[in-house]
């Protein structure tokens, strides 16, 4: 699909059938989640537009266990006694410790930037199943990435997450919360899926041949 069409109904719906339950593509005037129909809060931050860039520019100061913004009372489909998902975003950052998206402020539920693509625009995502082996994948610009412990075993156990994960999605600007450092980076196109999806479907929500 062409991104001319990605706000339109059947797209929306289109993303639903894939288990889509969040999507956030950030274009000019509009920081909604279509999914929910939530605008995006801002918590310890800024989030302005930038027209040299033609996205949203998050700029985080230093702060223990905050984040910049957040989309709330999301309700989204999400098992969070077994959890399972995908998180999808095209992003440009200035370091690689930054946190585009996570659920709920939840560590293990996030997507930090990688390393070799610090200051480029790339496509992001990473995937997680809830069925053993539980191994968690990441990419970038839809190639396994090699910037990240890929084929991450989880263990068997089920992944447990917090009831915040269910109605929160925050956009964080420290990986570990604590690296005393502001972040600055842009985002567009922020999709979260109750499932893992796989590389083939990856590619073809970011659009990458």
């Amino acid at each position: 699909m062409k991104r001319e069409h990605t706000t339109s109904q059947s797209y929306i719906d289109w993303l639903r059938s894939m288990g889509c339950v969040f999507y956030a593509p950030l274009i000019q005037g509009d920081t909604r989640d279509y999914i929910s129909g939530q605008d995006i809060v801002i918590s310890n931050g800024t989030v302005t537009w930038d027209n040299s860039e033609n996205a949203y520019k998050f700029y985080g100061p230093y702060a223990l266990n905050s984040y910049i913004a957040s989309w709330r009372n999301l309700d989204m489909d999400l098992n969070i006694n077994n959890l399972a998902y995908s998180m999808l975003c095209e992003v440009k950052g200035n370091n690689s410790n930054i946190v585009p998206i996570c659920l709920g402020g939840r560590n293990n539920v996030t997507m930090n930037l990688a390393t070799g693509y610090i200051n480029t625009w790339f496509k992001l995502a990473t995937s997680l199943p809830n069925v053993s082996p539980r191994t968690q994948w990441w990419y970038t610009d839809g190639n396994i990435s090699t910037s990240f412990p890929n084929g991450y075993n989880r263990g068997n156990n089920p992944i447990v997450a917090p009831s915040a994960a269910k109605y929160s999605v925050e956009c964080n600007s420290s990986g570990n919360y604590s690296s005393g450092l502001n972040r600055t980076y842009y985002m567009r196109n922020a999709y979260i899926f109750n499932r893992a999806l796989s590389q083939d479907e990856i590619k073809q929500i970011q659009q990458i041949p």
